[in-house]
């Protein structure tokens, strides 16, 4: 899998906005006189891309002409050191039954509430420490829109690349231990979660060309295995990808792997009602990506921290359908949120 990160900024960059991004396991991509954020890339052959959730941004890009391809310069840094607070399950759980009410009603297939855990910062600076840690395989990605606040990921949800004339994506739903990878692909559970984000990918992408999905197996990322299907897209002849890509992002986004299913406006406006009162982050789940002249690359959001002066929130979702119980998910939920920790070397 290839990886995304926005690398660590120097001290002197920490007092302003930045945009600086890592391609593949050893280059980092800086971009030079980047422009303000612009609504779309439109000729510039470098861009960075970060949205809301809901792509409320009216300027998600940020552009530049001029970008510098350097060598990655990895090694570890001392451990940021976290008082976490005990969970509250409650408002969770209360959303959980709300939720599934809906479900069971035939108003949703498929939603994903999220629980966040908070701490404080006791020693370290997360825009400092955090980004040199290895990736195990996932997508990584630095955001820091002030001195005060911030966010880094290790996601191992790409929503998709492009190259050429071809698209590549996958349908990521259903976790679970490494040790317990087969049992996704038996439980009932899991694969109904995991159909509906593979039908809605194809659905969504078959407007724009050819689309192939493979076979659906097990990927082990991040110390956790995950349900995935393979599926690409041939582009239509003529169909400019470049300046389509915003419509191509809110087309996919969100999926229902973070998301809702069916995706409706009346379904849509109940994820944010769920999340505005489990006082979800906005960027979680989000898009953010970049572009490199022809080559494009736009990632999920997913096993997150975020910051805000010295308090941490570390929100993880999981994937509710018909065959859900509470005590399972909030198990996934402390699995997903303790994987995060391990990748980041937090304690």
């Amino acid at each position: 899998m290839n990886t995304l990160t926005l690398e660590r900024p120097n001290a002197a960059r920490l007092q302003e906005n930045f945009s600086v991004v890592q391609i593949g396991d050893s280059e980092s991509l800086e971009l030079r006189g980047a422009t303000a954020q612009v609504r779309f890339p439109g000729t510039a052959k470098y861009g960075i891309y970060c949205d809301s959730f809901f792509l409320d941004g009216k300027t998600p890009w940020t552009v530049s002409d001029d970008a510098e391809v350097l060598p990655l310069a990895c090694s570890e840094s001392d451990q940021l050191v976290v008082n976490w607070e005990e969970v509250s399950e409650e408002p969770w759980k209360s959303e959980f039954y709300r939720l599934k009410g809906l479900i069971e009603d035939g108003h949703l297939n498929k939603a994903v509430p999220v629980i966040c855990e908070t701490g404080k910062v006791l020693k370290g600076d997360p825009a400092q420490m955090l980004m040199n840690r290895t990736s195990s395989g996932c997508g990584r990605f630095f955001l820091h829109a002030s001195q005060e606040t911030g966010m880094v990921g290790v996601t191992p949800e790409r929503l998709f690349s492009i190259e050429g004339n071809q698209l590549k994506t996958a349908a990521l739903a259903g976790t679970a231990r490494r040790e317990d990878a087969a049992r996704l692909l038996t439980s009932p559970k899991e694969m109904n979660e995991h159909r509906f984000v593979t039908e809605f990918i194809v659905q969504a992408l078959e407007r724009y060309g050819a689309v192939d999905c493979g076979s659906t197996g097990i990927l082990e990322v991040g110390g956790l295995a995950h349900l995935s299907t393979p599926i690409t897209l041939a582009f239509r002849d003529r169909y400019d990808w470049r300046s389509g890509i915003n419509e191509l992002i809110s087309a996919l986004h969100p999926t229902p792997a973070v998301g809702v299913s069916p995706r409706t406006e009346e379904t849509m406006a109940e994820l944010r009602t769920m999340r505005n009162a489990l006082g979800v982050p906005a960027g979680f789940g989000a898009p953010v990506g970049y572009l490199m002249e022809d080559k494009c690359e736009i990632f999920v959001a997913i096993r997150c921290l975020f910051w805000r002066g010295d308090r941490v929130f570390l929100p993880a979702g999981a994937g509710i359908v018909r065959e859900s119980t509470a005590e399972r998910e909030l198990a996934e939920l402390r699995l997903k949120r303790d994987a995060v920790k391990q990748i980041l070397g937090l304690r």
